[in-house]
């Protein structure tokens, strides 16, 4: 199997692009090609190289010397990015990307910001054998916010955190880099810490009464909308009401 490594140059920042030949069915070689990243994601080759451990793994899957060997979790990432968070060719179109499930770029961002903000900083360097459940409960149990250590991490955004840590190993399970999924028996519910309140139609009308002409047609219309498919929630703020989704 023949590997190569190349700098493509292009009307943006230059990419760095990865080729291999592998049998194909009749026997003859068959060329494949990858976009990796640009100059400014990877800015020499050696770490062009890192992030393409797994996927290298991933094309060596059949070889013996392979499997015996692990990987990290941040190398896992690394293929995930490449298969699943990778931007379309260009790099120049925010709207759509290219991989299995076809993400959107704000889905792509929030994704990467649990990964940058809370997975890789703790689990990085950890091999993925050595990722236990128990280990990953207590860690998200003790989540706390950022910059405020008195206070827990929403359960939500522990939910979160934990379906994107599942999704990577369900990703290594699919690609064969990986044979069990630790976070899988992970309990992690995204409860609310508080309990909407209902609005009644006399919190309807009073709620309307007190709109201006702009906001009454704004609230008319989400009102109608919903009706038919959902119940409205209400919350009380400082300001006043806003409505929410159930």
């Amino acid at each position: 199997m023949q590997l190569n490594i190349a700098l493509e140059q292009r009307k943006g920042p230059a990419v760095w692009s990865y080729r291999w030949r592998e049998p194909g069915p009749d026997g003859k070689p068959v060329r494949h090609r990858i976009i990796v990243g640009s100059v400014e994601q990877f800015p020499t080759e050696t770490s062009v190289q890192e992030a393409l451990t797994g996927i290298i793994r991933e094309i060596n899957s059949r070889d013996i010397r392979i499997q015996v060997t692990s990987m990290t979790l941040r190398q896992l990432v690394d293929h995930y990015r490449q298969r699943e968070l990778a931007l379309n060719d260009d790099f120049s179109n925010p709207q759509f990307v290219l991989g299995n499930d076809d993400k959107h770029y704000t889905t792509i961002q929030t994704y990467e910001g649990i990964l940058r903000n809370w997975i890789l900083p703790r689990w990085g360097t950890y091999l993925l054998s050595d990722i236990k459940t128990v280990e990953v409960e207590l860690w998200l149990k003790n989540l706390r916010r950022r910059g405020i250590l008195s206070t827990r991490l929403a359960y939500g955004t522990r939910a979160k955190i934990r379906a994107v840590m599942k999704t990577l190993f369900n990703h290594a399970q699919r690609y064969e880099l990986f044979d069990r999924n630790p976070i899988a028996l992970v309990p992690q519910r995204g409860r609310r810490r508080k309990l909407p309140e209902i609005l009644t139609v006399e919190d309807l009308k009073h709620l309307l009464a007190v709109l201006e002409p702009r906001e009454f047609v704004m609230v008319s219309q989400l009102l109608l909308r919903q009706m038919r498919r959902r119940p409205l929630q209400v919350a009380r703020t400082f300001r006043g009401w806003s409505l929410l989704a159930k």
